[in-house]
């Protein structure tokens, strides 16, 4: 039942050029993010989806949406 629940976005150029965007931006600033992370806060921001995380530190971008849980 549960992986029923699991779904898989591929990010598509625009987004991964917001990724790598996000990326060199914060590397700038001093943090060291994941291209997991970076990717998935891409997709978030770009598809106006609400991204629920564990890990909130992960994600500085004040324009994602995040909930945890």
């Amino acid at each position: 039942m549960l992986q029923d629940l699991y779904f898989y976005i591929v990010p598509n150029f625009a987004e991964a050029t917001l990724a790598g965007s996000l990326r060199q931006e914060w590397l700038a600033k001093g943090y060291s993010l994941s291209i997991a992370d970076v990717t998935n806060a891409a997709l978030a921001i770009s598809r106006k989806l609400v991204l629920i995380t564990r890990n909130i530190t992960h994600y500085p971008f004040e324009n994602l949406v995040i909930k945890s849980w």
